[in-house]
């Protein structure tokens, strides 16, 4: 028998001796509410209130159950009678401001998190009887980090962001938006921290790359810096944002020289890009960039072995150039050579192949 059957199980006991035991009460509806009996859980904490309606652990507890089974709006209205109850409790305001959020009146509830904060300024960093003090998936953490985020809160946003991760530590845009927050709260080591488990997870996030980027530029590592950059232009070379900063990083780097290639591929000029990409290769033979689009070129004219050989020798330079491996894909299935692409394919699972990729 687990805790909170112990629990459950003490507090009917209780119950059996007085049925008026208000405390009892209140620990049977949490317990219920614990073991995800949220209908149990509400009938209980009702009958507390109608004992004694200014049980503040009962007005509380109804309002999780009600948050749990859906019924924002009567949450609400029962945190409004907790509030009126006890109006700076810390605990009751953040709840009151978890419920404001879920019916999307983010002003509101961004007042409520500020009169926690001032009741507590501790409050949304820390857990209170194991339980989130802000209820909810990781997906709704998500959402709710985001609002507050637009709100500009990043200080906020960081406690739900933390929270999504907390609940599901294996999602990648959580770790990534944990990451922004940092950023924006100057705090870039803890950022690159946390950019770097969104690449871990997710390795074909050109965005993660690119923020990756950007922390540790902030921390003065600049090679490592331009390394993020190339490698979110790896994932998708029209990433606009990435080639921007390799540039102003490092102008002499062959991220410039292939500007021109891409910028042709991107106005449907295949052959004039070919060429160009063709004069990066005579100047840089190593250059897996080069390869890539002079493969790309190669493809979208018809010319699918010339294509398939170009993207052999990218992917012979860096192995894992995710662009490369998925127009390697295109350019056997083009051929028909299927099983050869199923594996091609295979190859660049783990990586998001970008837009343009044929």
């Amino acid at each position: 028998m687990g805790w909170h059957e112990k629990v459950l199980e003490s507090a009917d006991r209780a119950i059996a001796m007085n049925a008026k035991n208000v405390t009892a009460h209140v620990r049977r509806g949490m317990a219920l509410l614990a073991l995800g009996r949220n209908e149990d859980a509400l009938e209980a904490l009702d009958r507390a209130i109608w004992i004694d309606w200014e049980c503040l652990d009962a007005h509380r507890g109804r309002s999780d159950a009600l948050l749990g089974l859906g019924r924002h709006a009567e949450a609400l209205s029962s945190y409004g009678a907790a509030f009126c109850l006890d109006p700076d409790n810390a605990r009751t305001q953040l709840k009151l401001a978890d419920a404001l959020f879920r019916l999307d009146r983010h002003n509101e509830a961004l007042a409520a998190y500020d009169r926690a904060v001032e009741l507590d300024p501790e409050i949304i960093r820390t857990r209170h009887d194991r339980t989130p003090l802000i209820d909810g998936d990781a997906r709704t953490q998500l959402r709710r980090g985001d609002a507050l985020s637009e709100l500009g809160r990043p200080d906020y946003a960081l406690a739900a962001y933390g929270l999504a991760v907390e609940l599901d530590p294996g999602d990648a845009l959580a770790q990534l938006r944990r990451g922004d927050a940092l950023s924006e709260l100057g705090r870039h080591g803890d950022a690159l921290a946390a950019y770097d488990r969104a690449v871990e997870l997710d390795p074909g996030d050109a965005l993660a790359q690119l923020r990756r980027g950007d922390a540790l530029s902030e921390l003065g590592r600049h090679e490592e810096a331009l390394a993020a950059y190339e490698e979110a232009l790896d994932i998708d070379p029209g990433d606009k944002s990435a080639r921007d900063r390799a540039l102003e990083l490092a102008p002499g780097t062959a991220v410039a020289h292939n500007i021109p290639g891409y910028e042709l591929l991107e106005l449907g000029r295949h052959a004039e890009a070919l060429a160009a990409y063709c004069r990066v290769v005579e100047i840089d033979p190593n250059d897996a960039w080069a390869h890539a689009g002079r493969a790309f070129a190669l493809f979208k004219i018809g010319c699918h072995e010339e294509a398939l050989a170009a993207y052999d020798r990218a992917i012979s330079i860096k192995p894992n150039h995710a662009y490369a491996h998925a127009g390697r894909a295109a350019a056997l299935t083009a051929l028909g050579r299927s099983a050869e692409a199923e594996k091609a394919r295979r190859q660049a699972t783990g990586s998001t192949a970008p837009a343009c990729a044929p």
